[in-house]
């Protein structure tokens, strides 16, 4: 925990700079931040965005099947699978409205999200079954394969459930699910939530704050505004990593007996950018890994342009 324990120093250092400038520099008296609902608000959810995904879903396991059966070919089935991940990438930015909340931002960031992981987990399902195709036709292979037993509903909605972008149907699964855990998840997601939405809400009022002193050119002022944002901006970063990758990951790892169960390696401690990429965020590391960088490396393409692409598609995804 070298990396934490550094990251600790340096907002305690941060902190103490902002305490004595506080005595030092004048402010005014500023408006208190509004309080969030303990449930964050909703706006109305367009009927499209509900139903799509279960539709692409049916879609893409339906070709699948038929694919598996030879009731289609594959140069018919590539345009259909294309067209669905197509309008996966399209609807939330057709279909999302523009939003004047701070709840109903994160109400279409998560529409977006949700879309981006069902494209990426839509896209993983379809070069997997095709592996397994390719494989079976394969006169000199000896390897045991679950397809097409794979191909059923219960398998691709667990898929869509499960913390885990590549699909992976000979996954073993854990024997049961333990409340205690759940429970203890799902409290630190509720509760995490509303200290993370509570954090975001106060980053306009400190940004306001910094405004001004720019306005009033106070240099003093402006350092000890430009510490409090950033103090708050990595109290909020750093809750909302704990936030996704161990209380909602885990806990639907726990739901779904889902045996992967490591979703980051200690990113904290990375002596580069590039380590930093590949151990903050590891189920986009392994999907880009499998499904970009592999299949690039066996159509001969040097490994340096398959890091290069992985590392822009990885890029893309995060800030899409």
């Amino acid at each position: 925990y070298d990396g934490l324990i550094n990251l600790a120093k340096m907002l305690g250092v941060v902190i103490l700079m902002k305490l004595l400038l506080r005595q030092s520099v004048f402010t005014a008296e500023e408006d208190p931040p509004l309080l969030v609902t303990i449930i964050p608000t909703m706006p109305s959810i367009p009927l499209l965005i509900l139903v799509f995904p279960c539709f692409a879903m049916l879609l893409t396991y339906r070709v699948e099947l038929l694919l598996s059966q030879h009731k289609v070919s594959w140069d018919n089935a590539l345009p259909c699978h294309l067209v669905t991940l197509s309008m996966c990438l399209a609807i939330p930015v057709l279909m999302i409205k523009r939003q004047d909340t701070l709840d109903g931002l994160i109400f279409n960031l998560l529409v977006c999200l949700s879309y981006i992981i069902l494209t990426m987990k839509l896209n993983s399902f379809i070069q997997v079954n095709k592996t397994y195709r390719e494989k079976l036709t394969s006169s000199n292979n000896n390897e045991s394969l679950c397809y097409p037993e794979n191909l059923t509903l219960s398998s691709l909605a667990r898929f869509w459930l499960a913390p885990t972008l590549v699909y992976q149907p000979n996954q073993d699964c854990s024997p049961s699910i333990r409340v205690k855990v759940v429970i203890k998840r799902f409290l630190e997601f509720f509760l995490l939530q509303v200290a993370v939405r509570q954090g975001m809400l106060t980053i306009p009022n400190v940004v306001s704050g910094l405004v001004k002193a720019l306005d009033n050119e106070d240099v003093l002022l402006i350092i000890e505004r430009f510490l409090t944002l950033s103090l708050v901006f990595n109290c909020v970063w750093m809750s909302c990593f704990y936030l996704l990758f161990v209380s909602f990951l885990q806990f639907l790892a726990e739901i779904t007996q889902t045996l992967e169960r490591t979703f980051f390696h200690s990113w904290w401690n990375a002596s580069s950018m590039e380590e930093f990429w590949r151990w903050w965020n590891l189920p986009v590391h392994r999907w880009c890994v499998k499904h970009i960088y592999v299949p690039l490396v066996k159509n001969r393409f040097s490994k340096h342009s398959a890091m290069l692409a992985v590392l822009v598609v990885g890029a893309k995804a995060h800030e899409g």
